[in-house]
C-alpha cells in the first residue's frame, strides 16, 4: 500500500502559497489522498480518465500531487509519468468522442451543462470560428478551459486527426509541467539551502501573477471593457435538431 505524505508534509511548513496551489479543496483532496493510498499510480490514471469525462476534479489536483509523490520516492517515476499521460489523453479522447457522437442530444441536459455551460460553449464556439484549431491548443494550458474547448471541438466535428495531433502533443507539455512542479516543490521544500528559497520565490511569483491577471480581468469585465464574443444561440439549437432522427448531421471541421 502506498503511503500518502505530500499533504502532511506541506502542512508542516508555513508557506501559504504552496498550500493554496496544491490544497484546492479539502473534500476533493481527501478523496484523492485515499485513492493514492490504496492504488498508487493506478489511481492517477483512473482519476484522470474519470475527470476527463465528468468527474468535477481539476487535473492539477491529481497530477501535481503525483509529482510530489515521485519526489518523495513513494511513486515510481516511469509508471507515474505513463499513468498521468495516458489518463489525461484517454480522458480527453473519450470526452471528445462523447461530444462528437452524442453532444447534440446531451447539450441541453443538466449533466452536460455542469461540464460545459451553454454560455461558455457559445463563447468558445466564437473563438473557434475566428481562430480555428488554435483554440483547442491554447485551452489545454488555461485552467478551466480544457473541458469546454474539447467539447466544442467535438460539437463542430473537428477531425480526429487534428484532435489527436493537438491532444497528444500538448499533453506532453502540460503533464510534464505539472509533474515537474510537484516534484520540484517537494525537493525544494525538503531542503534548507538556496533551492528552498528559490522554490518559495518562484511559487510566490506565479501566484502573484495569477492574482494580478484575475483582478485586472475582473475590473475590466465590471467596466464592460472585457466583453467576450459569443456565437449565435441558434447554433446550439441546431445541434439539438441535428441529433434527432432525420436531422442534418453537422459537417466535419478541420
Amino acid at each position: 500500500m502506498y503511503r500518502r505524505h505530500w499533504k502532511d508534509s506541506l502542512q508542516s511548513w508555513s508557506e501559504p502559497w504552496i498550500l493554496g496551489v496544491i490544497s484546492m479543496h479539502e473534500t476533493a483532496d481527501h478523496f484523492v489522498q485515499h485513492l493514492f493510498d490504496l492504488y498508487g499510480p493506478l489511481a492517477v490514471f483512473g482519476l484522470l480518465v474519470i475527470a476527463g469525462v465528468g468527474l468535477h476534479l481539476p487535473e492539477d489536483l491529481i497530477v501535481i500531487p503525483a509529482g510530489w509523490e515521485i519526489g518523495l520516492g513513494e511513486f515510481p517515476m516511469f509508471w507515474t509519468v505513463l499513468a498521468a499521460y495516458l489518463g489525461v489523453t484517454l480522458g480527453d479522447t473519450l470526452w471528445f468522442l462523447v461530444c462528437r457522437k452524442f453532444g447534440g442530444r446531451l447539450v441541453g441536459t443538466h449533466w452536460f451543462r455542469k461540464q460545459a455551460h451553454p454560455k461558455r460553449i457559445l463563447q468558445v464556439k466564437a473563438l473557434y470560428d475566428r481562430h480555428g484549431t488554435w483554440v483547442l491548443l491554447v485551452s489545454r494550458f488555461i485552467p478551466g478551459s480544457r473541458t469546454v474547448g474539447v467539447a466544442v471541438g467535438g460539437l463542430v466535428h473537428l477531425s480526429w486527426g487534428v484532435f489527436l495531433l493537438v491532444e497528444f502533443s500538448t499533453a506532453v507539455l502540460s503533464v510534464g509541467f505539472q509533474l515537474g512542479l510537484g516534484f520540484a516543490a517537494q525537493r525544494g521544500m525538503s531542503t534548507s539551502g538556496p533551492l528552498h528559497w528559490v522554490t518559495i520565490g518562484v511559487g510566490a511569483l506565479l501566484v502573484g501573477t495569477i492574482l494580478v491577471m484575475i483582478i485586472v480581468w475582473w475590473r475590466r469585465s465590471k467596466s464592460g471593457r472585457a466583453q467576450i464574443p459569443r456565437a449565435r444561440a441558434s447554433w446550439l439549437r441546431e445541434q439539438r435538431t441535428s441529433s434527432k432522427p432525420g436531422g442534418k448531421t453537422p459537417e466535419a471541421t478541420g
